[in-house]
């Protein structure tokens, strides 16, 4: 019974460490393409000033 509840914890957490894995995959991604976002707006209101 209690090697039962480890094995089921166990695949419990594995899963949370997966789908923790992806949402911070989810979560770079978005700050990459944030980031970029902004640095192509800066360059167009630094060109456009200059």
């Amino acid at each position: 019974m209690v090697v039962h509840r480890y094995r089921s914890w166990g695949a419990a957490s594995r899963l949370a460490v997966v789908m923790f894995r992806m949402v911070m995959g989810m979560i770079v991604r978005c700050m990459v393409v944030f980031g970029m976002i902004v640095i192509v707006i800066v360059i167009v209101i630094v060109l456009g000033v200059y």
